[in-house]
């Protein structure tokens, strides 16, 4: 019993390693999306930007959600 509790502990802590690893990668990739849409906006022309309304004034626009999901369940063996 001592046993499986200390292989569950190890495996719930790896899991937590992995996650925390994951976590800082997307935040990694969030700030380097962020900086590169600052520059493509930084370089937009205001008639680049008027050419690209008139072009997408009828366009269907929809929101978009992006999540990340961890399996909190249990471990299989």
């Amino acid at each position: 019993m001592m046993d499986d509790n200390k292989q569950l502990a190890q495996r719930i802590d790896g899991a937590i390693q992995s996650a925390s690893q994951e976590v800082t990668n997307l935040r990694s990739e969030l700030s380097a999306t962020s900086r590169r849409l600052a520059e493509l906006g930084a370089t937009d022309s205001s008639a680049s930007m008027l050419e690209t309304l008139q072009h997408n004034h009828n366009a269907v626009h929809l929101p978009v959600s992006v999540t990340t999901s961890i399996p909190l369940g249990g471990f299989e063996q």
